[in-house]
C-alpha cells in the first residue's frame, strides 16, 4: 500500500470587527511599544463583558488533510523581566548579572472546533477536502476588570486568540492574533473628581553663603482626566532667595515592574506645561537613562519669579496626549501619572511638589445642572396624547382608596375596586413613571451631587389641595 503525500495546511485566526469603545472621550492610542507605553494599534479595544468572536481559517492545498484536533483559545498574560548587574564585592572587579522575572495569567478560555471524541479508545480523525474551511468561535470577557493592554520596556500586558491544529505524525501548528483590552477607569468618582492641592517650603542655599526660603503651592481642579483633556494648574511661588527662580511644570508617567520581591521603575516625560491656554511640548523624550528627563533639561518654563518676591501663575495647562490609562490592579506592573511643579534657583537644588493624576477611559459626565425632564423617556413605545382631566381625577381617587365614579372619562369600563386594573397592557401612569425613573438613572447614575443652594428650587405651596385643584378646573 502506497500512502500519498499529506496535503499542505495553513491555519489563520480571523477576528471579527468590534465596535469602538463607548465613553472613551478621545482616549485614542499611539503607536504600539512607543515611549509612552501605548497598547498595540489596530482594531478597536474590548472592555470587560464584551464578546470576542471570529473564525479559524484552515486552507488545505495539494491533497485532503487528515486532522486529529483543532482548538481555539483566548488568553491574557502580564509579564515582567529585566536584568541587573551587581559587583561581587570584597574588592573584586567581577560583576554578576541577576535576572528577575514574573508572569501572571489574566484570562483563559478555550473550545474544541474539531476532534476531541474517541470511539473504542481511538480518537476520531476528520478529513478536510482541498479548499478553505472556516470554523467560528466566540468567547466572553469576564465582568471583572482586566488590566489594559500595555507595552513597556521591561514588561507587557497582552491578550490574544490562538489556534492549534494537530495532525497525525506531524508537528502541531500554532497561530495567534492579538487584540486590545481597555480597562474601564471611570473618573466619575468622588476621589477622582475632588481637587488636589500640595504645598511645600524649604530653605535653600545659593552657592556658599547666600540662602533663603522658597515655597510652592500647586492645585488642580480634579485628580482624574482622560486623554485629550487639559489639566489646568494654579501655581503660587514665593521666592525668598537673593536670586531669581525659574518655574516649571510637567506630566510624568511612571512604570513599575515587579518580580520576586524586586522592582524596576521607568519614569518618562509625557507633556510639559506652558503659561498660556494650550498644550506644552510633548516631544521632550530621552531615550537614554530609561527616558528619565532631569528638571534642568526642560526648555519650557512657566516664568521667572524675581528675587524676594511672590508670583502667581493662574493659567498653566497640560494637554494629555494619547497615552495608556493608569494601571493599578495588576500584580506584575503598574502605570501611574504625576504632575510635577518645581522652582529652580541657580546654584541651588530645585524645590519640587508632586500632584497625583489618574488617566482614565470614561470622561466626566459634566455638571448636574441639566434637568431630568430634558431627557426623553426611553421606555415609551409610541407617542401618546397627554392624559385627560377625567383620567387624572380617576387616578387621584384610586391613590386615596376612593371608588371611581362610573362613566368617568371616555370609554369607561365596568366598575372596579380601587387599585385594580384589567390585566394586559400597563397603565399610562405606570409607563410614564417607569420611563422617568429610567431616564433619571441613565442621566444621574454617575453625576456628582447638585450644587448646594440655600433656596429650595421646588418650594411647597401652602394651601394647595386636590379639592382646590378640582374647583379651578
Amino acid at each position: 500500500m502506497v500512502l500519498g503525500l499529506p496535503g499542505r495546511v495553513r491555519v489563520r485566526v480571523l477576528l471579527d470587527e468590534t465596535e469602538a469603545p463607548t465613553g472613551g472621550g478621545g482616549s485614542g492610542w499611539g503607536p504600539g511599544g512607543g515611549p509612552r507605553g501605548s497598547p498595540p494599534a489596530g482594531r478597536a479595544a474590548l472592555r470587560a463583558g464584551n464578546e470576542i468572536s471570529g473564525r479559524v481559517r484552515v486552507l488545505v492545498t495539494g491533497a485532503p488533510a487528515r486532522v486529529r484536533r483543532l482548538a481555539a483559545a483566548a488568553r491574557g498574560r502580564a509579564r515582567a523581566r529585566w536584568s541587573e548587574t551587581r559587583s561581587a564585592g570584597g574588592g573584586s572587579s567581577t560583576a554578576h548579572a541577576h535576572t528577575y522575572g514574573d508572569e501572571r495569567e489574566l484570562y483563559s478560555q478555550g473550545c474544541q472546533l474539531i476532534g476531541g471524541c474517541e470511539r473504542d479508545g481511538v480518537e476520531d480523525i476528520t478529513v478536510l477536502p482541498i479548499g478553505k474551511h472556516y470554523f467560528p468561535f466566540s468567547f466572553l470577557l469576564p465582568l471583572e476588570p482586566l488590566p489594559t493592554s500595555f507595552e513597556g520596556k521591561y514588561g507587557n500586558v497582552r491578550y490574544w486568540v490562538e489556534a492549534k491544529l494537530q495532525r497525525p505524525w506531524l508537528p502541531v501548528q500554532k497561530t495567534r492574533m492579538e487584540f486590545t483590552v481597555l480597562e474601564n477607569v471611570d473618573v466619575n468618582t468622588v476621589a477622582l473628581l475632588s481637587p488636589v492641592r500640595v504645598s511645600k517650603e524649604e530653605t535653600v542655599k545659593c552657592w556658599f553663603c547666600m540662602s533663603g526660603s522658597v515655597s510652592i503651592a500647586a492645585r488642580i481642579n480634579r485628580k482624574g482626566f482622560c486623554p485629550g483633556e487639559t489639566i489646568d494648574i494654579h501655581v503660587e511661588v514665593e521666592n525668598g532667595c537673593p536670586r531669581a527662580a525659574q518655574t516649571h511644570a510637567a506630566l510624568y508617567q511612571t512604570q513599575t515592574f515587579r518580580a520576586k520581591g524586586h522592582s524596576r521603575t521607568v519614569r518618562q516625560l509625557v507633556a510639559t506645561a506652558t503659561d498660556h491656554n494650550g498644550g506644552g511640548n510633548n516631544n521632550n523624550f530621552d531615550a537614554a537613562n530609561d527616558g528619565l528627563l532631569w528638571h534642568g533639561s526642560l526648555r519650557d518654563s512657566l516664568g521667572m519669579v524675581p528675587a524676594r518676591q511672590r508670583k502667581d501663575f493662574p493659567h498653566p495647562c497640560v494637554r494629555i496626549p494619547p497615552v495608556s490609562p493608569s494601571i493599578q490592579n495588576c500584580a506584575v506592573l503598574s502605570v501611574e501619572y504625576s504632575l510635577s511643579v518645581w522652582a529652580e534657583v541657580r546654584g541651588a537644588s530645585a524645590l519640587t511638589v508632586t500632584l497625583p493624576v489618574v488617566v482614565g477611559t470614561v470622561p466626566p459626565l459634566g455638571y448636574a445642572g441639566a434637568r431630568v425632564g430634558a431627557a426623553t423617556p426611553a421606555m415609551i413605545d409610541e407617542p401618546e396624547a397627554p392624559p385627560s382631566y377625567d383620567e387624572v381625577v380617576s387616578a387621584t381617587s384610586e391613590g386615596q382608596g376612593v371608588e371611581p365614579a362610573q362613566g368617568v372619562g371616555p370609554g369607561a369600563g365596568p366598575e372596579m375596586g380601587a387599585g385594580h386594573r384589567p390585566s394586559g397592557r400597563p397603565s399610562r401612569r405606570n409607563r410614564l413613571s417607569t420611563a422617568r425613573t429610567q431616564a433619571f438613572l441613565q442621566e444621574y447614575s454617575l453625576c456628582p451631587p447638585p450644587v448646594y443652594s440655600k433656596e429650595d428650587p421646588h418650594p411647597v405651596i401652602s394651601g394647595f389641595t386636590k379639592s382646590s385643584h378640582r374647583q379651578d378646573h
